[in-house]
């Protein structure tokens, strides 16, 4: 069992990310809401019309320019500070016009504002782990 506020605060983080990307014309869901059920907090985003042969079509568009995955992932960290530490295509679909979307950054950072975070992340897990051992 990890502390509910830190999961909490992670979907929070998500959305964020996903609107720090928007802004900067990055394809990615679109936050739509965060509701809470139950006590647990979950992240709504918009679907995405995928377009199922996606992986077909090299190299990704973002912003109107092309990139590799490598430099999509430095463009991203140049132009928005985001650190995107999970990101390959199985975090991703391509919508009908070509474009890549970024479906799942709840595992991204973003120095130094979520240092702290994910301080207190690792040491939830860190403290779950060890008292489900019990």
């Amino acid at each position: 069992y990890v502390d509910d506020h830190v999961v909490d605060e992670q979907v929070e983080w998500e959305a964020i990310f996903l609107l720090r990307l928007l802004k900067y014309d990055i394809h990615a869901e679109i936050p739509q809401a965060i509701v809470e059920t139950n006590g647990k907090k979950e992240l709504i985003t918009k679907q995405v019309n995928s377009d199922p042969y996606w992986h077909l079509n090299n190299p990704w568009k973002v912003a109107g320019a092309r990139y590799t995955l490598e430099g999509l992932i430095k463009h991203i960290k140049k132009e928005t500070g985001l650190v995107p530490c999970d990101l390959d295509s199985y975090n991703m679909e391509r919508d009908d016009e070509g474009y890549l979307t970024i479906i799942d950054v709840n595992r991204w950072k973003w120095p130094p504002h979520t240092d702290d975070f994910t301080r207190r992340l690792k040491g939830a897990i860190s403290y779950a782990a060890k008292n489900a051992e019990k």
